[in-house]
Protein backbone atom coordinates (compact mmCIF):
# COMPACT_ATOMS: atom_id res chain seq x y z
CA UNK A 1 0.00 0.00 0.00
CA UNK A 2 1.26 3.45 -0.87
CA UNK A 3 2.42 5.55 2.04
CA UNK A 4 1.83 9.29 2.18
CA UNK A 5 5.16 10.15 0.57
CA UNK A 6 3.90 11.58 -2.71
CA UNK A 7 5.94 14.03 -4.68
CA UNK A 8 5.83 17.34 -2.81
CA UNK A 9 6.81 20.27 -5.06
CA UNK A 10 8.06 23.30 -3.19
CA UNK A 11 7.77 27.07 -3.56
CA UNK A 12 6.69 28.53 -6.88
CA UNK A 13 6.35 25.10 -8.47
CA UNK A 14 3.89 24.00 -5.82
CA UNK A 15 1.87 27.18 -6.20
CA UNK A 16 1.70 26.79 -9.96
CA UNK A 17 0.65 23.15 -9.71
CA UNK A 18 -2.17 24.02 -7.31
CA UNK A 19 -3.22 27.29 -8.98
CA UNK A 20 -5.00 25.83 -11.99
CA UNK A 21 -7.21 23.24 -10.25
CA UNK A 22 -7.84 25.69 -7.38
CA UNK A 23 -9.03 28.32 -9.88
CA UNK A 24 -11.36 25.82 -11.53
CA UNK A 25 -12.78 24.74 -8.17
CA UNK A 26 -13.37 28.35 -7.06
CA UNK A 27 -15.12 29.25 -10.32
CA UNK A 28 -17.33 26.17 -10.11
CA UNK A 29 -18.32 27.03 -6.54
CA UNK A 30 -19.28 30.51 -7.73
CA UNK A 31 -21.51 28.95 -10.39
CA UNK A 32 -23.20 26.81 -7.75
CA UNK A 33 -23.83 29.85 -5.52
CA UNK A 34 -25.33 31.83 -8.40
CA UNK A 35 -27.58 28.93 -9.40
CA UNK A 36 -28.82 28.23 -5.88
CA UNK A 37 -29.79 31.88 -5.43
CA UNK A 38 -32.63 31.60 -7.98
CA UNK A 39 -33.48 27.91 -8.01
CA UNK A 40 -36.89 26.56 -7.05
CA UNK A 41 -38.67 23.30 -6.32
CA UNK A 42 -38.93 21.28 -9.52
CA UNK A 43 -40.48 18.07 -10.85
CA UNK A 44 -40.05 15.18 -8.38
CA UNK A 45 -39.55 17.70 -5.56
CA UNK A 46 -43.29 18.39 -5.52
CA UNK A 47 -44.16 14.70 -5.41
CA UNK A 48 -41.68 14.03 -2.63
CA UNK A 49 -42.87 16.97 -0.53
CA UNK A 50 -46.50 15.94 -0.73
CA UNK A 51 -45.73 12.29 0.06
CA UNK A 52 -43.04 12.73 2.75
CA UNK A 53 -43.99 16.00 4.41
CA UNK A 54 -42.70 15.67 8.01
CA UNK A 55 -43.20 11.93 7.73
CA UNK A 56 -41.46 8.89 6.29
CA UNK A 57 -44.68 8.27 4.38
CA UNK A 58 -45.43 4.95 2.72
CA UNK A 59 -42.55 2.60 3.50
CA UNK A 60 -43.36 0.23 0.66
CA UNK A 61 -40.97 0.63 -2.25
CA UNK A 62 -43.57 1.41 -4.92
CA UNK A 63 -43.34 5.21 -4.69
CA UNK A 64 -39.61 5.55 -4.01
CA UNK A 65 -38.34 2.69 -6.23
CA UNK A 66 -36.54 1.27 -3.20
CA UNK A 67 -34.58 4.49 -2.64
CA UNK A 68 -35.35 5.01 1.04
CA UNK A 69 -32.95 7.94 1.11
CA UNK A 70 -35.89 9.86 -0.38
CA UNK A 71 -38.12 9.15 2.61
CA UNK A 72 -35.46 10.19 5.14
CA UNK A 73 -34.27 13.31 3.30
CA UNK A 74 -37.69 14.83 2.67
CA UNK A 75 -39.07 13.91 6.08
CA UNK A 76 -36.08 15.56 7.76
CA UNK A 77 -36.01 18.50 5.35
CA UNK A 78 -39.67 19.41 5.64
CA UNK A 79 -39.49 19.03 9.43
CA UNK A 80 -36.42 21.29 9.63
CA UNK A 81 -37.09 23.81 6.84
CA UNK A 82 -40.81 23.76 6.09
CA UNK A 83 -42.00 24.20 2.50
CA UNK A 84 -41.23 27.84 1.82
CA UNK A 85 -37.90 27.63 -0.01
CA UNK A 86 -35.80 25.13 -1.90
CA UNK A 87 -32.53 26.74 -0.78
CA UNK A 88 -32.04 24.86 2.53
CA UNK A 89 -32.88 21.59 0.79
CA UNK A 90 -30.22 22.35 -1.83
CA UNK A 91 -27.74 23.27 0.89
CA UNK A 92 -28.32 19.96 2.67
CA UNK A 93 -28.16 17.99 -0.57
CA UNK A 94 -24.91 19.71 -1.60
CA UNK A 95 -23.45 19.20 1.87
CA UNK A 96 -24.03 15.45 1.60
CA UNK A 97 -22.49 15.39 -1.88
CA UNK A 98 -19.51 17.53 -0.88
CA UNK A 99 -18.73 15.52 2.25
CA UNK A 100 -18.68 12.36 0.15
CA UNK A 101 -16.35 13.75 -2.51
CA UNK A 102 -14.03 15.47 -0.04
CA UNK A 103 -13.88 12.36 2.15
CA UNK A 104 -12.97 10.23 -0.88
CA UNK A 105 -10.20 12.64 -1.91
CA UNK A 106 -8.95 13.23 1.64
CA UNK A 107 -8.78 9.55 2.62
CA UNK A 108 -7.23 8.81 -0.74
CA UNK A 109 -4.58 11.47 -0.14
CA UNK A 110 -3.54 9.63 3.04
CA UNK A 111 -3.13 6.28 1.33
CA UNK A 112 -3.43 6.39 -2.49
CA UNK A 113 -2.28 9.84 -3.69
CA UNK A 114 -1.04 13.12 -2.23
CA UNK A 115 -2.76 16.42 -1.44
CA UNK A 116 -1.64 17.97 -4.74
CA UNK A 117 -3.04 15.03 -6.67
CA UNK A 118 -6.32 15.29 -4.73
CA UNK A 119 -6.69 18.90 -5.86
CA UNK A 120 -6.18 17.84 -9.46
CA UNK A 121 -8.73 15.03 -9.21
CA UNK A 122 -11.21 17.48 -7.70
CA UNK A 123 -10.44 20.12 -10.32
CA UNK A 124 -10.92 17.71 -13.22
CA UNK A 125 -14.13 16.38 -11.71
CA UNK A 126 -15.70 19.80 -11.14
CA UNK A 127 -14.50 21.04 -14.54
CA UNK A 128 -16.71 18.49 -16.31
CA UNK A 129 -19.84 20.17 -14.81
CA UNK A 130 -21.38 16.68 -14.60
CA UNK A 131 -21.87 17.17 -10.85
CA UNK A 132 -24.07 20.28 -11.15
CA UNK A 133 -27.42 18.51 -11.71
CA UNK A 134 -26.75 16.41 -8.61
CA UNK A 135 -25.93 19.38 -6.39
CA UNK A 136 -28.64 21.66 -7.83
CA UNK A 137 -31.69 19.42 -7.63
CA UNK A 138 -32.89 18.33 -4.21
CA UNK A 139 -34.43 15.11 -5.54
CA UNK A 140 -30.98 14.06 -6.68
CA UNK A 141 -30.17 13.37 -3.05
CA UNK A 142 -30.34 9.75 -4.25
CA UNK A 143 -27.10 10.42 -6.11
CA UNK A 144 -25.49 12.64 -3.47
CA UNK A 145 -25.78 9.85 -0.92
CA UNK A 146 -24.03 7.55 -3.39
CA UNK A 147 -20.98 9.84 -3.22
CA UNK A 148 -21.25 9.95 0.57
CA UNK A 149 -21.29 6.15 0.66
CA UNK A 150 -18.21 6.03 -1.57
CA UNK A 151 -16.26 8.34 0.70
CA UNK A 152 -17.33 6.65 3.91
CA UNK A 153 -16.70 3.20 2.43
CA UNK A 154 -13.06 4.12 1.77
CA UNK A 155 -12.74 5.71 5.22
CA UNK A 156 -14.08 2.56 6.91
CA UNK A 157 -11.71 0.38 4.87
CA UNK A 158 -8.63 2.37 5.80
CA UNK A 159 -9.63 2.38 9.47
CA UNK A 160 -10.24 -1.36 9.31
CA UNK A 161 -6.78 -1.92 7.86
CA UNK A 162 -5.18 0.15 10.64
CA UNK A 163 -7.13 -1.45 13.49
CA UNK A 164 -5.12 -3.30 16.11
CA UNK A 165 -7.82 -5.58 17.48
CA UNK A 166 -10.23 -8.04 15.88
CA UNK A 167 -13.17 -6.16 17.39
CA UNK A 168 -12.18 -2.79 15.92
CA UNK A 169 -11.32 -4.30 12.57
CA UNK A 170 -14.64 -6.14 12.39
CA UNK A 171 -16.63 -3.05 13.39
CA UNK A 172 -14.98 -0.90 10.74
CA UNK A 173 -15.49 -3.64 8.16
CA UNK A 174 -19.17 -3.77 9.14
CA UNK A 175 -19.38 0.02 8.78
CA UNK A 176 -17.88 -0.29 5.31
CA UNK A 177 -20.44 -2.93 4.38
CA UNK A 178 -23.19 -0.59 5.57
CA UNK A 179 -21.75 2.12 3.31
CA UNK A 180 -21.80 -0.10 0.22
CA UNK A 181 -25.36 -1.19 1.02
CA UNK A 182 -26.35 2.46 1.46
CA UNK A 183 -24.94 3.18 -1.99
CA UNK A 184 -27.30 0.62 -3.54
CA UNK A 185 -30.23 1.81 -1.43
CA UNK A 186 -29.45 5.34 -2.61
CA UNK A 187 -29.55 4.38 -6.28
CA UNK A 188 -29.19 1.04 -8.02
CA UNK A 189 -26.63 2.62 -10.40
CA UNK A 190 -24.11 2.39 -7.59
CA UNK A 191 -24.15 -1.38 -7.57
CA UNK A 192 -20.98 -0.83 -9.61
CA UNK A 193 -19.22 0.38 -6.45
CA UNK A 194 -19.22 -3.23 -5.28
CA UNK A 195 -16.11 -3.69 -7.41
CA UNK A 196 -14.34 -1.48 -4.86
CA UNK A 197 -16.22 -3.25 -2.07
CA UNK A 198 -14.82 -6.60 -3.28
CA UNK A 199 -11.29 -5.18 -3.23
CA UNK A 200 -11.85 -3.87 0.30
CA UNK A 201 -13.41 -7.14 1.49
CA UNK A 202 -10.46 -9.19 0.22
CA UNK A 203 -7.93 -7.10 2.14
CA UNK A 204 -10.14 -6.84 5.22
CA UNK A 205 -10.35 -10.62 5.45
CA UNK A 206 -6.56 -10.84 5.28
CA UNK A 207 -6.25 -8.19 7.98
CA UNK A 208 -8.75 -9.90 10.29
CA UNK A 209 -6.99 -13.25 9.79
CA UNK A 210 -3.66 -11.65 10.73
CA UNK A 211 -5.27 -10.50 13.99
CA UNK A 212 -6.09 -14.11 14.83
CA UNK A 213 -9.68 -14.52 13.68
CA UNK A 214 -10.73 -17.73 11.94
CA UNK A 215 -10.34 -17.44 8.16
CA UNK A 216 -13.61 -19.16 7.23
CA UNK A 217 -15.71 -17.03 9.59
CA UNK A 218 -13.92 -13.88 8.44
CA UNK A 219 -14.69 -14.63 4.79
CA UNK A 220 -18.31 -15.40 5.59
CA UNK A 221 -18.96 -12.33 7.74
CA UNK A 222 -17.09 -9.78 5.63
CA UNK A 223 -18.45 -11.24 2.39
CA UNK A 224 -21.99 -11.13 3.77
CA UNK A 225 -22.13 -7.49 4.84
CA UNK A 226 -19.83 -6.12 2.13
CA UNK A 227 -21.20 -7.96 -0.91
CA UNK A 228 -24.11 -10.31 -0.24
CA UNK A 229 -26.41 -7.83 1.53
CA UNK A 230 -26.17 -5.07 -1.13
CA UNK A 231 -26.53 -7.63 -3.93
CA UNK A 232 -29.63 -9.15 -2.31
CA UNK A 233 -31.11 -5.68 -1.84
CA UNK A 234 -30.44 -4.92 -5.50
CA UNK A 235 -32.02 -8.15 -6.73
CA UNK A 236 -34.97 -8.21 -4.33
CA UNK A 237 -35.93 -4.52 -4.11
CA UNK A 238 -33.89 -1.98 -6.08
CA UNK A 239 -33.97 -3.54 -9.53
CA UNK A 240 -37.57 -4.82 -9.65
CA UNK A 241 -39.03 -1.65 -8.12
CA UNK A 242 -37.03 0.64 -10.43
CA UNK A 243 -37.80 -1.24 -13.64
CA UNK A 244 -41.47 -1.33 -12.65
CA UNK A 245 -41.47 2.48 -12.84
CA UNK A 246 -42.34 3.70 -16.36
CA UNK A 247 -39.38 6.12 -16.79
CA UNK A 248 -36.90 3.30 -16.13
CA UNK A 249 -38.75 0.37 -17.64
CA UNK A 250 -37.09 0.38 -21.05
CA UNK A 251 -33.45 -0.72 -21.14
CA UNK A 252 -31.17 -2.94 -23.17
CA UNK A 253 -27.89 -3.20 -25.04
CA UNK A 254 -29.53 -1.71 -28.12
CA UNK A 255 -29.43 1.70 -26.44
CA UNK A 256 -25.69 1.71 -25.75
CA UNK A 257 -24.67 3.23 -29.06
CA UNK A 258 -27.08 6.16 -28.96
CA UNK A 259 -26.32 6.79 -25.29
CA UNK A 260 -22.60 6.87 -26.00
CA UNK A 261 -23.33 9.37 -28.76
CA UNK A 262 -25.37 11.48 -26.33
CA UNK A 263 -22.72 11.56 -23.60
CA UNK A 264 -19.97 12.19 -26.10
CA UNK A 265 -21.99 15.13 -27.44
CA UNK A 266 -22.05 16.68 -23.96
CA UNK A 267 -18.63 15.72 -22.62
CA UNK A 268 -16.40 15.35 -25.68
CA UNK A 269 -17.96 16.78 -28.86
CA UNK A 270 -14.60 17.80 -30.36
CA UNK A 271 -11.84 15.52 -31.59
CA UNK A 272 -9.35 17.04 -29.14
CA UNK A 273 -11.57 16.32 -26.15
CA UNK A 274 -12.31 12.82 -27.35
CA UNK A 275 -8.58 12.15 -27.71
CA UNK A 276 -7.92 13.57 -24.24
CA UNK A 277 -10.56 11.36 -22.64
CA UNK A 278 -9.22 8.32 -24.50
CA UNK A 279 -5.68 9.15 -23.36
CA UNK A 280 -6.88 9.51 -19.75
CA UNK A 281 -8.64 6.15 -19.96
CA UNK A 282 -5.67 4.42 -21.59
CA UNK A 283 -3.26 5.87 -19.05
CA UNK A 284 -5.61 4.71 -16.31
CA UNK A 285 -5.58 1.16 -17.70
CA UNK A 286 -1.79 1.19 -18.08
CA UNK A 287 -1.38 2.50 -14.54
CA UNK A 288 -3.79 -0.12 -13.24
CA UNK A 289 -1.90 -2.94 -14.95
CA UNK A 290 1.41 -1.60 -13.66
CA UNK A 291 -0.07 -1.47 -10.16
CA UNK A 292 -1.22 -5.09 -10.43
CA UNK A 293 2.39 -6.06 -11.13
CA UNK A 294 3.18 -4.42 -7.78
CA UNK A 295 0.30 -6.44 -6.25
CA UNK A 296 -1.77 -3.29 -5.82
CA UNK A 297 -5.27 -3.87 -7.21
CA UNK A 298 -6.77 -0.60 -6.00
CA UNK A 299 -6.37 1.45 -9.24
CA UNK A 300 -7.87 -1.26 -11.46
CA UNK A 301 -10.68 -1.83 -8.95
CA UNK A 302 -11.56 1.87 -9.04
CA UNK A 303 -11.40 1.88 -12.83
CA UNK A 304 -13.59 -1.22 -12.92
CA UNK A 305 -16.10 0.52 -10.65
CA UNK A 306 -16.12 3.47 -13.03
CA UNK A 307 -17.12 1.18 -15.87
CA UNK A 308 -19.62 -0.73 -13.76
CA UNK A 309 -21.41 2.48 -12.68
CA UNK A 310 -21.49 3.71 -16.27
CA UNK A 311 -23.10 0.58 -17.71
CA UNK A 312 -26.58 1.06 -16.15
CA UNK A 313 -26.78 4.56 -17.65
CA UNK A 314 -25.60 3.34 -21.05
CA UNK A 315 -28.28 0.63 -21.31
CA UNK A 316 -31.10 2.97 -20.22
CA UNK A 317 -33.55 3.72 -23.02
CA UNK A 318 -35.42 6.69 -21.54
CA UNK A 319 -33.29 8.47 -18.95
CA UNK A 320 -30.25 10.37 -20.16
CA UNK A 321 -28.53 13.16 -18.27
CA UNK A 322 -24.98 14.31 -17.67
CA UNK A 323 -25.20 13.65 -13.93
CA UNK A 324 -25.23 9.90 -14.62
CA UNK A 325 -21.63 10.35 -15.79
CA UNK A 326 -20.50 12.09 -12.58
CA UNK A 327 -19.52 9.01 -10.57
CA UNK A 328 -17.75 7.25 -13.48
CA UNK A 329 -15.76 10.44 -14.16
CA UNK A 330 -14.68 10.88 -10.53
CA UNK A 331 -13.62 7.24 -10.35
CA UNK A 332 -11.78 7.38 -13.68
CA UNK A 333 -9.73 10.42 -12.63
CA UNK A 334 -9.05 8.78 -9.27
CA UNK A 335 -7.93 5.52 -10.91
CA UNK A 336 -5.58 7.41 -13.23
CA UNK A 337 -4.01 9.22 -10.28
CA UNK A 338 -3.71 6.12 -8.10
CA UNK A 339 -2.08 4.18 -10.92
CA UNK A 340 0.31 7.00 -11.85
CA UNK A 341 1.79 7.56 -8.38
CA UNK A 342 5.15 5.84 -9.10
CA UNK A 343 5.68 8.33 -11.92
CA UNK A 344 4.79 11.19 -9.58
CA UNK A 345 7.17 9.86 -6.93
CA UNK A 346 10.09 8.89 -9.14
CA UNK A 347 13.34 10.86 -9.13
CA UNK A 348 15.16 9.18 -11.99
CA UNK A 349 15.54 11.20 -15.19
CA UNK A 350 13.27 8.80 -17.04
CA UNK A 351 10.46 9.10 -14.49
CA UNK A 352 10.91 12.87 -14.24
CA UNK A 353 10.35 13.16 -18.00
CA UNK A 354 7.31 10.91 -17.74
CA UNK A 355 5.99 12.98 -14.83
CA UNK A 356 6.42 16.20 -16.79
CA UNK A 357 4.57 14.76 -19.77
CA UNK A 358 1.76 13.46 -17.57
CA UNK A 359 1.33 16.82 -15.83
CA UNK A 360 1.18 18.60 -19.17
CA UNK A 361 -1.45 16.18 -20.50
CA UNK A 362 -3.61 16.60 -17.40
CA UNK A 363 -3.21 20.39 -17.43
CA UNK A 364 -4.30 20.55 -21.07
CA UNK A 365 -7.18 18.18 -20.31
CA UNK A 366 -8.30 20.37 -17.40
CA UNK A 367 -8.40 23.49 -19.58
CA UNK A 368 -10.31 21.82 -22.41
CA UNK A 369 -12.72 19.99 -20.10
CA UNK A 370 -13.50 23.20 -18.21
CA UNK A 371 -14.10 25.02 -21.49
CA UNK A 372 -16.50 22.29 -22.63
CA UNK A 373 -18.52 22.65 -19.41
CA UNK A 374 -19.41 26.25 -20.29
CA UNK A 375 -22.87 25.43 -21.66
CA UNK A 376 -23.88 23.39 -18.62
CA UNK A 377 -22.66 26.09 -16.23
CA UNK A 378 -24.45 28.78 -18.23
CA UNK A 379 -27.68 26.78 -18.16
CA UNK A 380 -27.67 26.58 -14.37
CA UNK A 381 -26.87 30.27 -13.98
CA UNK A 382 -29.55 31.38 -16.45
CA UNK A 383 -32.31 28.82 -15.92
CA UNK A 384 -31.61 26.58 -12.90
CA UNK A 385 -34.09 23.87 -12.03
CA UNK A 386 -37.38 25.37 -10.90
CA UNK A 387 -36.28 28.94 -11.52
CA UNK A 388 -38.85 29.61 -14.21
CA UNK A 389 -41.61 27.98 -12.19
CA UNK A 390 -41.13 30.39 -9.29
CA UNK A 391 -42.87 33.30 -11.02
CA UNK A 392 -45.59 31.01 -12.39
CA UNK A 393 -46.37 29.52 -9.00
CA UNK A 394 -46.53 32.98 -7.44
CA UNK A 395 -48.86 34.09 -10.23
CA UNK A 396 -51.20 31.14 -9.62
CA UNK A 397 -51.11 31.87 -5.87
CA UNK A 398 -52.23 35.45 -6.51
CA UNK A 399 -55.24 34.21 -8.48
CA UNK A 400 -56.41 31.41 -6.18
CA UNK A 401 -57.35 31.23 -2.49
CA UNK A 402 -55.20 29.22 -0.11
CA UNK A 403 -56.79 25.89 0.78
CA UNK A 404 -59.24 26.03 -2.11
CA UNK A 405 -59.87 23.93 -5.20
CA UNK A 406 -58.28 24.82 -8.53
CA UNK A 407 -59.57 23.88 -11.97
CA UNK A 408 -56.80 24.73 -14.44
CA UNK A 409 -57.72 24.78 -18.12
CA UNK A 410 -54.60 23.97 -20.15
CA UNK A 411 -54.48 25.96 -23.37
CA UNK A 412 -51.25 24.23 -24.31
CA UNK A 413 -50.03 21.89 -26.99
CA UNK A 414 -49.83 18.21 -26.08
CA UNK A 415 -46.06 18.54 -25.74
CA UNK A 416 -46.31 21.55 -23.41
CA UNK A 417 -49.02 19.85 -21.35
CA UNK A 418 -46.62 16.98 -20.80
CA UNK A 419 -43.89 19.49 -19.91
CA UNK A 420 -46.09 21.23 -17.33
CA UNK A 421 -47.12 17.89 -15.85
CA UNK A 422 -43.47 16.83 -15.56
CA UNK A 423 -42.18 20.10 -14.12
CA UNK A 424 -45.02 20.53 -11.62
CA UNK A 425 -45.36 16.78 -10.93
CA UNK A 426 -48.96 16.99 -12.06
CA UNK A 427 -51.27 18.41 -9.42
CA UNK A 428 -48.65 18.03 -6.66
CA UNK A 429 -47.01 21.35 -7.50
CA UNK A 430 -50.29 23.17 -6.81
CA UNK A 431 -50.67 21.67 -3.34
CA UNK A 432 -47.69 23.32 -1.64
CA UNK A 433 -46.90 27.00 -0.90
CA UNK A 434 -47.20 29.57 -2.27
CA UNK A 435 -50.27 28.11 -4.03
CA UNK A 436 -51.18 25.69 -1.23
CA UNK A 437 -54.42 24.44 -2.78
CA UNK A 438 -56.41 21.67 -1.14
CA UNK A 439 -57.16 20.10 -4.53
CA UNK A 440 -56.23 20.79 -8.13
CA UNK A 441 -57.38 19.52 -11.52
CA UNK A 442 -55.37 19.97 -14.73
CA UNK A 443 -57.86 19.91 -17.58
CA UNK A 444 -57.15 19.74 -21.31
CA UNK A 445 -59.21 22.12 -23.43
CA UNK A 446 -62.91 21.23 -23.49
CA UNK A 447 -62.83 18.93 -20.49
CA UNK A 448 -65.30 19.95 -17.75
CA UNK A 449 -64.15 20.54 -14.20
CA UNK A 450 -65.27 17.77 -11.82
CA UNK A 451 -65.02 20.10 -8.80
CA UNK A 452 -67.93 21.99 -7.27
CA UNK A 453 -68.87 25.46 -8.50
CA UNK A 454 -66.85 26.96 -5.63
CA UNK A 455 -63.62 25.98 -7.40
CA UNK A 456 -61.39 28.70 -8.79
CA UNK A 457 -61.01 28.46 -12.57
CA UNK A 458 -57.75 29.56 -14.17
CA UNK A 459 -56.25 29.23 -17.63
CA UNK A 460 -52.64 28.21 -18.18
CA UNK A 461 -50.81 29.21 -21.35
CA UNK A 462 -47.23 29.54 -22.49
CA UNK A 463 -45.78 32.93 -23.45
CA UNK A 464 -43.39 33.53 -26.38
CA UNK A 465 -40.41 33.22 -23.98
CA UNK A 466 -41.41 29.63 -23.14
CA UNK A 467 -42.67 30.38 -19.64
CA UNK A 468 -45.99 29.18 -18.25
CA UNK A 469 -48.45 31.97 -17.38
CA UNK A 470 -51.79 31.88 -15.58
CA UNK A 471 -54.90 34.04 -15.84
CA UNK A 472 -58.52 33.89 -14.73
Amino acid sequence: MKQNTSFRPQGVTAMLLLALPALVIILCIMVWVAAVSHSGFWADDFFNITHYNRSLGDLSYHDNQGKYVINAFWALGTLAFGLGSVVPFLLLNTLVFTVGVVMWLWIGSRARWGITEAWWIGGLFLATAAWLPTALWSSNIVHSVGFLALGFGLLAHERCMKARTVRDSMLWSLAGGAAWTLAVISNLLYLGLLVIAAYCAFHQVRKIRELGFAATRARFLVGTWSLLVPIVYFLAIAYPSTTASAPYANSGLQFVRQNLHYYRGILAPTSILLVLYVVILVLGVIGGIAAIRRRDWFPIAVLGAAGATAIPALVQGQQRDIHYAAMPLLLTFSALTAGAYPVLLGRSKHLVRMRTGLVLIIAVALVFIFRQGTEVRSFFIQTPYGGRLTAFRSEVASLTPEGGTICANLELSTQNQALLTAEMSGENGFLIPPIDAAQAFLLPQGQPCPAPTSATHITIKMNPQGDFIAST
